[in-house]
């Protein structure tokens, strides 16, 4: 599930989590600073809002030490007063169990609590909750309807999904391009990157607009430039075969590595397939076997062309692409591989 930052409290927790059955520290038990003596005073006098501050504070270590069951504690006690920011952050506490046990029915509980309140963030995250069934019966209609109300409050991200779920025709609503791409484009609009890649393929499908080459290229150039993987991939792709675009390795092989640099195995391969053949106007089997050596894990091909490319290297240039291609991938655990890159599933919630 994608996490956003809102506010001034991070979405995750970093510290250890506490055991369900410990007590609620005393909202006493410490000796603050002066210069947030007022903040406290009104938070203990009942200040919704200066009770989310001092969350806030707490969780950042600002003139306090950090603790996360405090910051729960102050989080639940604007939460029960609709504070809809701390409803919300509460809800995300319970989720990874950070400072409180983990629960999501409770989750669910205080996601429900903050969109009710408004909270469009909120209201997209108990779309998911409701799609995929997570903390209680799934319900496709009320997805949708807290989904649709994220997009209409603005929400970026669920006007990219609501575009995409319209496209496709999932969880009950009717496929209708024309409706897909009116979220899309609004999504787009507001620079986030998966409206923008969305934009690029409605050019390039014909959803809602008419087939545009260019426009495609121009939108998933920005939805690349920001960091999105699929459409770093697409263009990779389209530039070298030269059926939509004109035919262009240089500027494939910058979107290819931008993908391979996220690790996706793929790309990894076709950079190798670059530089192998040199179809930049200039081969480089030491680059080409870096590549190789990085995607081999998960692209029976790759190892081909390692052992292939090794008769032509020295045992030391072996060595130094060998050893740079693993310090490489000790940056993606396996908790971070890559899943499937396609930004659309069938299931449009389904976690990545």
């Amino acid at each position: 599930m994608k996490l956003f930052y809102t506010g001034s409290i991070i979405v995750m927790f970093s510290l250890g989590c506490a055991t369900p059955d410990k007590p609620v520290p005393d909202a006493e038990a410490f000796t603050a600073p002066e210069s947030i003596q007022p903040i406290i005073d009104k938070a203990e006098a009942g200040d919704a809002e200066a009770q989310w501050i001092l969350a806030s504070l707490i969780h950042d270590g600002i003139g306090v030490e950090r603790d996360n069951e405090r910051v729960v504690y102050w989080l639940r006690r604007a939460a029960e007063q609709d504070h809809a920011q701390s409803q919300y952050m509460l809800s995300l506490a319970h989720q990874f169990g950070q400072g409180v046990g983990e629960d999501l029915g409770q989750a669910r509980h205080w996601l429900r609590k903050a969109a009710g309140n408004g909270h469009s963030e909120a209201m997209y995250d108990l779309a998911k909750f409701l799609a995929l069934g997570i903390g209680g019966k799934a319900d496709e209609s009320e997805s949708m309807k807290w989904c649709r109300a994220s997009a209409e409050q603005g929400f970026a991200t669920a006007q990219a999904r609501l575009g995409a779920i319209h496209v496709e025709g999932e969880y009950g609503v009717d496929k209708n391009p024309d409706e897909g791409a009116k979220w899309i484009f609004k999504a787009a609009e507001q620079e986030h990157p998966e409206g923008m890649h969305l934009a690029g393929l409605a050019y390039l499908n014909g959803w809602g607009v008419e087939k545009d080459p260019k426009k495609m290229d121009e939108w998933a150039t920005r939805a690349a430039e920001v960091g999105h993987l699929q459409a770093q991939f697409n263009l990779s792709v389209i530039l070298i075969k030269g059926e939509i675009l004109d035919k262009d390795p240089v500027r494939a092989s910058r979107f290819m590595e931008m993908a391979a640099r996220q690790n996706h195995p793929v790309a990894q391969f076709n950079l190798g397939m670059y530089h192998f053949k040199g179809s930049g106007g200039k081969k480089d089997l030491a680059r080409a076997y870096f590549w190789f050596s990085v995607a081999a894990d998960r692209h029976k091909e790759a190892v081909n062309f390692v052992n292939h490319i090794s008769v032509d290297l020295s045992p030391q240039e072996i060595l130094k692409q060998m050893k740079l291609a693993n310090e490489f991938k000790k940056q993606f655990t396996s908790g971070n591989e890559l899943k499937n890159a396609d930004t659309r599933p069938k299931k449009l919630f389904d976690t990545k």
